[in-house]
């Protein structure tokens, strides 16, 4: 297992070929959403709190297959957190536990507006 971490958020990859991302940053489903100045929300060390979170899991090899269709969920306390890092890290190591989401051009979003 491997942690990577960052100013608004960390992420782990799992032994199991699988990542999780937790961030708390400005715009992320959590405490911080709509926080216009995140030094409202930062702590002694300047780093930057939040008491809700929002998390996405993904292939760590495979980025484009992950764990759920909407893939991220947002607003999720600390308990909910460990829970969904507990279930990822149970899941097969295989692609075929995800939702692989295909990713569209620019000239077929063109398209598809005219």
């Amino acid at each position: 297992m491997s942690w990577k971490t960052h100013n608004e958020g960390f992420a782990v990859d799992f032994p199991n070929g699988w990542t999780v991302s937790i961030v708390w940053g400005r715009g992320a489903y959590g405490s911080n959403y709509l926080n216009k100045d995140v030094k409202v929300n930062t702590n002694k060390s300047g780093q930057l709190t939040a008491k809700l979170v929002e998390v996405g899991a993904w292939r760590t090899e495979n980025k484009d297959v992950w764990l759920e269709e909407t893939q991220v969920r947002g607003y999720l306390n600390h308990q909910e957190v460990l829970d969904y890092m507990q279930s990822v890290s149970n899941l097969p190591n295989n692609d075929n536990s995800g939702v692989s989401m295909t990713k569209v051009s620019q000239d077929r979003l063109d398209d598809s507006i005219d």
